[in-house]
């Protein structure tokens, strides 16, 4: 994802958002974001990117094979070459996901040879720097870099791999935002001074709400989304993607699509009514008990 610069000054305070809002909001943040802009320490705007065009070839690459490092470029060829995208100076990022203390053969993560074949590309094609970092759930990162594998890989690439600070994450403003007018957002990601490219790295697998995880809830990483230490014993946990975890079991493991599918209508009447934590209701939060008890009522006053 190239970018090119333009803005305007922006500090705001920061506000609470679930993954529903995020995924809800995600066009608006795409739309929006990158035509801002922050003060550095000199105090002249920092700009934010916005999309520029590039000559990659507007198509889906599927390759098949058992090197991962070999069906990376040969990805890429197909749509016509690293240089496509990468110029001559360009200060890349590259933003897989190792934010598991899992190891390679267990899929958790992106595959780390095809996380070193895309540093090596982006070098060959001429950049300047190539920046590899993720935001993981636990508070010591080192344990889920190191495991992933794709930290040591990374590096023998000739990739810069250093930890997300806490403290940069600046909040932004998103024009004609609906869902959400403003969030704190990762500065290495969106900064002209940053990067020029940004490459999003899933690994591509299946999620209780999503069904797939891909590209965009994998960019929500980018920007300051924390992790559940700060919550545990509060009470205040959305428990909604638990039961639609559930759903799925009852749908796909079972062949039960009408109980499911009333697990799914539980849940979105919860929503619906507002009743529901505080993560997603401005207006008389609810416990996860609370609600827990709510949506359990719910699917058994249907009796079915």
């Amino acid at each position: 994802m190239p970018f090119s610069n333009k803005g305007k000054d922006v500090t705001k305070k920061r506000e609470t958002i679930s993954r529903r809002q995020f995924l809800v909001s995600g066009a608006a943040v795409g739309a929006g974001l990158f035509g801002l802009s922050l003060l550095g320490r000199d105090g002249k705007p920092r700009a934010l990117k916005q999309p520029k065009p590039n000559r990659l070839a507007k198509r889906l690459a599927v390759v098949h094979g058992e090197n991962p490092r070999e069906m990376t470029r040969r990805a890429i060829a197909e749509l016509g070459g690293m240089d496509k995208l990468v110029s001559a100076g360009d200060v890349v990022v590259i933003k897989p996901n190792m934010a598991w203390d899992r190891p390679p053969e267990l899929g958790a993560n992106t595959n780390p040879d095809v996380v070193s074949a895309l540093i090596e590309m982006c070098l060959e094609a001429g950049s300047a720097k190539v920046k590899v970092f993720d935001n993981t759930p636990s508070p010591n990162p080192r344990s889920s870099y190191e495991a992933s594998g794709i930290a040591a890989a990374a590096r023998r690439a000739g990739a810069d791999v250093h930890f997300i600070r806490p403290g940069g994450f600046p909040v932004l403003p998103i024009p004609d935002g609906e869902a959400l007018q403003e969030w704190a957002f990762y500065e290495e990601a969106v900064l002209a001074d940053e990067v020029d490219v940004l490459i999003n790295v899933p690994v591509a697998k299946h999620h209780s709400t999503s069904r797939l995880t891909m590209g965009l809830k994998f960019l929500r990483t980018s920007v300051d989304h924390g992790t559940a230490f700060d919550i545990a014993g509060k009470g205040i946990a959305n428990p909604s993607a638990m039961f639609l975890s559930a759903a799925m079991m009852f749908e796909y493991a079972f062949r039960l699509n009408i109980e499911a599918k009333l697990i799914h209508e539980a849940v979105s009447s919860s929503l619906d009514k507002n009743f529901t934590t505080e993560d997603i209701s401005d207006n008389n939060p609810r416990k996860t008990s609370e609600v827990g008890e709510w949506i359990v009522n719910y699917i058994l006053k249907r009796n079915i």
